[in-house]
C-alpha cells in the first residue's frame, strides 16, 4: 500500500498546527489534539514498518505522514525520536515543522 502510493500529499494542516502549538512554548496543546497526534505518529510509523498489515481503519492523516515520512528522510529521523506526545520538546516539533515546511510538496 505505501509503496503503491503517490509520495505526496499536503492534507496535514491539523498536525503542522499541533506541532506549531508545541513548538510555542506560550501555547499550551489541549489533551485531545496530543492524542490524535500521538495516534498518527504511532499509526504512521505502523504503516513504514509493516505496510502490508497495516489497520484497515488507519486514520488518512497517518497514511499521509508516512507517505511525508517516506520521502523525507530528515523528517522521518526526526519523527522516529518520538515515542510519547510528551517526548516532543519544542526543538524537536521545530524541526519536525521545518523538515515539513521546507518541502511543502510532501
Amino acid at each position: 500500500m505505501i509503496a503503491a502510493a503517490p509520495p505526496v500529499d499536503p492534507s496535514l494542516g491539523l498536525i503542522q498546527l499541533i506541532f506549531s502549538l508545541n513548538a510555542d512554548q506560550t501555547q499550551s496543546v489541549p489533551e485531545d489534539l496530543k492524542k490524535h497526534l500521538a495516534n498518527v505518529i504511532t499509526e504512521a510509523k505502523e504503516l513504514l514498518s509493516d505496510p502490508i498489515n497495516f489497520p484497515k481503519n488507519a486514520h488518512s492523516d497517518a497514511i499521509a505522514f508516512a507517505l511525508w515520512m517516506k520521502a523525507n528522510k530528515d523528517l522521518n529521523a526526526a519523527v522516529n525520536k518520538i515515542t510519547t506526545f510528551e517526548t516532543i520538546d519544542p526543538t524537536l516539533a521545530k524541526t519536525i515543522l521545518h523538515q515539513m515546511r521546507a518541502n511543502p510538496g510532501y
